[in-house]
């Protein structure tokens, strides 16, 4: 029986395609390993969505190269060899086997030395492909989408992922129903942009739907969304959340809030469209946003950073990411003239300052309120404000087998959370019963 040693790089899209490359293989035979050394296959599926991530890829192709042995297979797929095809083909001769974003499905056949035709666009996943799991048993993510038709001027997803691909509804919902079968309690839904789910299938208020239809699903307990543009998020959605077993939480990344800025880049809307959503999700209540801001772009002048920062420390936002922007090969931005990298990252520095201080407040604000939490692992969990792998967790003082309970929230670092478990059901108020 053949082993498969798996490095997943990139962001939670790429962790699905993952599973599903795992997932096959595990349906013809092989077996998942936790070191190199212990596997026949070193699959890597790789990121290039900027640089930063390309030289992650390569780092680590060249890591497992260096130890491989003779008799073991290196395989590459993912967005590396979509992106940069022959050209890095032909001086990583380390790697056995190339596998593009094109061709993930037929993983298994390419193994086998079989030819496979090539197809117009990148595989879009379905309920009945096989998927080996990676993430904890309690939550995962819902791809409900490929592809992507902004055209954000800095932006490699459209040339690498192609054109947006919206999966069907009762696709999705047969996925949903099998992992809640499984044991999920929390699903992550997830695209370039959510908002735009279902467009190119026809339907006016597509991810308004597929919430409902989620909704009724049994077993589910959170629903969570996650990459939300701006300029899709209409009032009926602002008013979605937090209903139900939608969770008040989005991402919503906003880029930048000059308006100079956000129309060279390319950004539907523009500040208007940022004001706008912002409104639109605090007048529903309580909400846990969370954005990502891009600093150093060509058209940022001092003044328009500093309207970020002045910006970015009043706005309700709840977690905050940030990156500097580096001209990426093959996008409009790249062909503008750049800011010296050093003025880039001095930008970046304040940026990422000003966070740990808002994440610390944002926490600090939490202590001494009940909320829902979901196990993850013996003595940690996260509250609804929490998404998976990126804004902390919660750390519990009393460890319980079920996976959802209540707890109170003792103190706070700039990351985690603290919190004491409520044992006793009466206690529970009926806005947290909802989600538990």
């Amino acid at each position: 029986m053949k082993r498969v040693y798996l490095a997943s790089l990139g962001c939670p899209k790429a962790l699905v395609d993952s599973e599903i490359m795992l997932g096959l293989l595990k349906k013809e035979g092989y077996i998942p390993v936790s070191h190199p050394r212990e596997a026949d296959i070193l699959l890597v599926n790789t990121c290039a969505f900027i640089r930063e991530a390309t030289e992650e890829s390569i780092e680590t192709i060249l890591s497992l190269a260096k130890g491989k042995t003779k008799t073991q297979l290196l395989v590459v797929a993912g967005c590396l060899p979509q992106r940069y095809g022959r050209e890095i083909e032909k001086v990583m001769e380390e790697v056995d086997l190339w596998v593009n974003l094109h061709s993930l499905e037929r993983l298994p056949d390419l193994l086998k030395g079989m030819k496979v035709s090539p197809t117009t666009y990148p595989f879009l996943p379905h309920h009945s492909l096989p998927r080996q799991r990676i993430t904890p048993s309690t939550w995962t993510y819902l791809k409900i989408a490929e592809g992507c038709n902004n055209r954000c001027a800095y932006c490699t997803i459209p040339s690498i992922r192609g054109a947006l691909r919206s999966r069907t509804l009762e696709d999705l919902v047969a996925e949903a129903e099998k992992l809640a079968e499984d044991g999920v309690v929390e699903l992550n839904l997830i695209a370039q942009d959510i908002t735009r789910y279902g467009e190119d299938l026809g339907l006016r208020h597509g991810l308004l739907e597929l919430l409902d239809a989620l909704e009724k699903i049994e077993g589910l307990q959170w629903i969570r969304l996650m990459y939300a543009h701006p300029a899709g998020v209409t009032r009926e959605l602002a008013e979605r959340l937090g209903q139900g077993k939608v969770l008040p939480y989005l991402e919503m990344p906003i880029q930048h809030i000059d308006d100079k800025v956000l129309e060279s880049m390319g950004r539907r809307g523009g500040k208007k469209a940022v004001i706008e959503a912002l409104e639109r999700l605090t007048a529903r209540g309580e909400m846990f946003l969370r954005t990502t801001v891009m600093v150093g772009f060509p058209t940022e002048g001092e003044k328009e950073f500093q309207e970020l920062m002045d910006f970015l420390g009043k706005a309700p936002i709840f977690r905050l990411a940030a990156f500097a922007y580096s001209p990426e090969e093959g996008t409009p931005a790249a062909e503008m003239d750049q800011l010296p990298q050093k003025e880039r990252l001095d930008r970046l520095n304040q940026v990422l300052a000003l966070q740990e201080e808002l994440h610390y407040a944002r926490n600090l604000e939490l202590v001494g309120r009940k909320f829902p939490i979901l196990l993850e692992e013996p003595g940690w969990g996260r509250f609804p404000g929490q998404a998976p792998e990126i804004d902390g967790r919660v750390k519990l003082q009393e460890v319980e087998r079920k996976s959802l309970m209540e707890a109170l929230i003792t103190d706070a670092d700039g990351v985690d959370l603290f919190a004491k478990n409520l044992l006793d059901p009466k206690r529970l108020s009926k806005y947290h019963r909802k989600y538990l």
